[in-house]
């Protein structure tokens, strides 16, 4: 199954669309999870459509915090504000907004 699976998700590395045929959602996820992180800082609103899509809200929120964190000197303020914005806790959306603040902190 492992080798399913690296397969779909190695297909779907240039998009998500892909994933959305697996069985499960935790493979769905790890494929979302993969593609979403390839996405370069120009794809902002495919960034914003793949952050929708994840099913479990742990992986949700380790995903978009690390886009942000990756990508926080390239993405604009409003930009980052609404990837920022999908999460659902108050606490994740503060360590996001921290993280893509903090850009002038980050060598």
């Amino acid at each position: 199954m492992t080798f399913w699976l690296f397969i779909a998700c190695t297909q779907a590395t240039l998009s998500s669309e892909g994933c959305d045929e697996l069985q499960n959602a935790q493979a769905r996820d790890t494929c979302r999870y993969q593609a979403f992180m390839d996405l370069n800082p120009s794809q902002i609103d495919e960034a914003f459509n793949t952050a929708e899509a994840f099913e479990d809200p742990i992986v949700k929120g380790a995903a978009i915090v690390g886009w942000v964190q990756k990508h926080s000197r390239e993405i604009s303020q409003e930009g980052g504000e609404k990837l920022c914005g999908i999460l659902t806790k108050t606490s994740e959306q503060a360590a996001c907004k921290r993280r893509f603040s903090a850009a002038h902190l980050q060598r």
